[in-house]
């Protein structure tokens, strides 16, 4: 993606972002949910171009670039230096085993939302993820190999989490 499809996308994001909010307490929530799905599209685009995981910090930019009623493309510029700034810091982190990340995980209390996409990018949390990792996972009740296992069992791709 060049720096002008870029631009373009994150526009784009935003101009969906303002609307959906505009719209969530009067629209259809069918039409809401395409617009929310188009988002989260073009949350994963923007930071895959970067490298970075679609976590809840990664996609926080986008988002709170999003809220700001006064936005200018300058803002956009700023925007994707930060995360062009964090796609380095995340790119030369020494690489952690899915248990070493789990474990840092817990220390820090990290929400799900910044730990299901580094396990797999491909995953969102849903109810029993969210169960597993709120309930069981950071309040010690199961260890970083007990819930992988526990987890592994109920993906969808079982074969996904290596450690």
């Amino acid at each position: 993606m060049n720096k002008e499809e870029l631009y373009n996308e994150v526009i784009s994001y935003i101009a969906h972002a303002q609307l959906w909010h505009r719209l969530r307490s009067i629209e259809d929530w069918e039409d809401l949910n395409t617009l929310l799905v188009s988002m989260l599209d073009t949350e994963r685009r923007v930071l895959q171009h970067f490298g970075l995981p679609c976590t809840l910090q990664f996609s926080g930019y986008l988002q709170l670039l999003a809220l700001k009623d006064d936005f200018s493309i300058a803002d956009i510029t700023v925007m994707l230096e930060e995360l062009e700034a964090e796609a380095i810091l995340y790119l030369t982190s020494p690489v952690l085993t899915n248990i070493e990340f789990l474990t840092m995980a817990r220390a820090k209390r990290l929400a799900i939302d910044d730990v299901l996409p580094i396990l797999n990018p491909n995953l969102r949390a849903d109810p029993y993820n969210e169960e597993l990792y709120q309930t069981q996972f950071l309040t010690g009740g199961l260890s970083a190999t007990d819930f992988l296992k526990q987890f592994r069992l109920a993906s969808p791709d079982n074969n996904f989490i290596k450690h």
